[in-house]
């Protein structure tokens, strides 16, 4: 999970020494487009997903579904379903 994590981080282009909100209203904004981001990582990795599927590829399509299980993992943990519902 660590790795996953950290992979998460370098993927998403976030430094952690450069993370500064200086207000929860920051951190709402912040942590909303994190989330979408997210869902939009997963909805690209789904369609790849397909693809792989349509070519006969379980390897890739097994492990397109590990990484998805892993972001719908963080995506939980963050509780971003009310996170997005509260911006829309």
């Amino acid at each position: 999970m660590r790795y996953f994590a950290f992979s998460l981080i370098f993927f998403m282009n976030i430094s952690p020494v450069n993370a500064e909100l200086y207000s929860k209203e920051a951190a709402q904004v912040f942590l909303t487009e994190y989330c979408i981001t997210l869902v939009d990582e997963i909805e690209k990795s789904y369609q790849k997903q397909k693809e792989a599927v349509e070519r006969n590829r379980t390897s890739d399509f097994n492990k397109l579904g590990r990484w998805i299980y892993g972001i719908s993992e963080v995506f939980a943990n963050l509780d971003c379903s009310n996170q997005i519902n509260k911006h829309e």
